[in-house]
């Protein structure tokens, strides 16, 4: 609960006439890195790409295969992007959740978040997310997650996921439970900045992602 504070959070829908309703695996933390032992030699899959941004943007990474967009990036995250990529004819809702950064965490003035991943495995467990959401919401169609990297100023979006499917409760439901279960297992690393040039680093450990 505590390292969710730091960031304010929007939940919702729209609809439309149309559609748009908006381990027995090895894990080894450290502070920077995220290593699975049953990753291939090189550590990425195979439906992993790394692209580069558009001009001025770093890398960003993706995973775009069967209805799922998945992008852990350093460039802003915009809204407009989150529903083109969710939308889908057959359906008559989109359920979004945006994940913003506060300017207050436990009475300190935050200035900014940063975040760090390691970005085969985040985007291999991201993807377990989307493959659970389809198993238990049957009807899902396009399942969006983007996540920012690096600095994420105050007031802006640190990550958006969003869900369509034909009916609005099987959209909103889904992305309710994909965020729990992005905090819970996506190796991505948040360090809060507060005024005064003081920062705390928060890290993964054990099967706790400190996220958000």
């Amino acid at each position: 609960a505590a390292a969710a504070a730091a960031a304010g959070v929007a939940l919702g829908f729209v609809l439309s006439g149309t559609l748009v309703a908006v381990l027995g695996e090895k894990k080894v933390f450290s502070r920077h890195s995220y290593y699975n032992s049953a990753d291939d030699k090189n550590g990425e899959s195979k439906n992993t790409t790394r692209t580069s941004a558009s001009r001025g943007d770093k890398n960003q990474f993706l995973d775009c295969s069967d209805g799922d967009y998945l992008k852990l990036t350093y460039a802003k995250l915009e809204d407009d992007d989150l529903l083109k990529l969710a939308v889908d004819e057959c359906c008559g809702a989109i359920a979004t959740f945006v994940g913003t950064t506060r300017n207050t965490f436990q009475g300190k003035t935050v200035t900014q978040l940063s975040y760090e991943a390691y970005a085969p495995m985040a985007l291999k467990q991201m993807k377990k997310i989307c493959l659970e959401m389809r198993n238990t919401w049957t009807e899902m169609r396009k399942i969006v997650i983007l996540h920012r990297l690096g600095v994420c100023p105050v007031g802006q979006a640190s990550v958006m996921i969003a869900a369509s499917s034909p009916h609005r409760k099987e959209a909103l439901n889904a992305v309710h439970w994909a965020i729990d279960q992005l905090k819970k297992t996506v190796p991505i690393w948040k360090k809060e900045h507060y005024t005064g040039n003081s920062l705390s680093n928060l890290e993964s450990s054990g099967s706790k992602s400190v996220y958000l």
